[in-house]
């Protein structure tokens, strides 16, 4: 066995891929399947780094795991020489991480993912960000102009409030709302749906990175590529994240806006807000329908505070359900 593997090293190992030697691939555990190995080893009165080191055989003794589950866990263990240089490299890009067993792994995740939050996330820019309250605001690449301003402005409004605007950073309503968000002197909290070392060629970012104006987090790998199955997958993210969220522009029943927000106000982790464009925006309405809190259309400008919301949900949960509530957020 290796001494004084840490449980967060265990984590790395068996769930991010970075230890992968080319032409010796073996597919990295999801948060299933590391939820299912922490159970095990606590059923055999052992950490996740104990795990470290052993052999094929002994995990499928010691943890009661088929011969090719436990195959596949000692290839991925055995890779710390490979891990602590990928470590390194990545810190010289200013990328850092952390793990479901590390003690700065956000908690909102934790609640409100529970074993569905992701093993290890990947980072640049703030910590801190993960933490504070934030307005998470999403909606279509290709909206109009109008509901592009209404992304700008509630980016401006949050941050006008002290929230980090949380996005996922693509083009559309997720770079409006940033971009509304730091010129009004704020922070943003972008999740992404690739790995980070590609947005490090973007200069902008990097200066907001280092002023520390901007993170972002993903998931995936520091040098995956974008996927559409990866897009989806982190809109779990943004809204598990976010203290309030609002989609400005939906289509009816499909795309990632439409699945994120269903998936949220299914699970009722936030406030789901959602913009009155008019009947002519159907799946805005839709939303509304499923219990979605309808934003009134001036409603960006002239409220107190995003707590409005927040305090709303907790103290008369009733109105949640109502169909077509009038709420405003600032």
């Amino acid at each position: 066995m290796s001494p004084g593997a840490s449980d967060e090293e265990a984590v790395l190992l068996a769930c991010s891929g970075l230890a992968q030697v080319r032409g010796r691939e073996l597919r990295p555990l999801g948060p299933k399947g590391w939820a299912s190995l922490r159970r095990h080893a606590q059923d055999a009165d052992l950490r996740p780094g104990d795990l470290v080191g052993l052999s094929a055989a002994e995990l499928e003794d010691r943890l009661g795991i088929p011969e090719e589950k436990a195959a596949q866990l000692a290839g991925l263990f055995e890779r710390q020489g490979q891990l602590a240089f990928e470590l390194e490299r990545l810190g010289r890009l200013g990328i850092w991480h952390t793990t479901v067993e590390s003690s700065d792994y956000p908690g909102r995740l934790l609640e409100r993912l529970g074993s569905a939050a992701p093993p290890v996330l990947f980072g640049l820019g703030k910590r801190e960000h993960l933490d504070l309250d934030g307005l998470a605001v999403v909606g279509s690449r290709d909206a109009p102009a109008s509901v592009m301003e209404v992304a700008r402005t509630a980016g401006a409004q949050a941050a006008q409030q002290g929230w980090v605007t949380v996005t996922g950073g693509a083009r559309g309503v997720d770079r409006d709302s940033m971009r509304g968000a730091f010129e009004a002197g704020g922070s943003v909290l972008g999740v992404t749906a690739d790995g980070l070392e590609r947005h490090l060629r973007d200069a902008a970012l990097r200066t907001a990175f280092t002023e520390g104006r901007a993170t972002y987090v993903s998931p995936y790998r520091p040098d995956a590529p974008f996927s559409v199955g990866s897009a989806m997958g982190r809109n779990k993210l943004i809204h598990g994240l976010a203290s309030v969220v609002l989609v400005v522009h939906c289509e009816d029943g499909e795309g990632e806006t439409w699945a994120g927000a269903i998936e949220a106000l299914k699970a009722g982790w936030a406030p789901v807000c959602v913009h009155d464009a008019g009947a002519s925006v159907a799946g805005n309405e839709a939303l509304i329908r499923r219990g979605g809190r309808r934003l009134k259309e001036d409603g960006l400008g002239d409220l107190p505070g995003l707590a409005t919301v927040k305090e709303s949900v907790a103290t008369n949960p009733d109105d949640d359900a109502q169909e077509g509530a009038q709420q405003t957020l600032f």
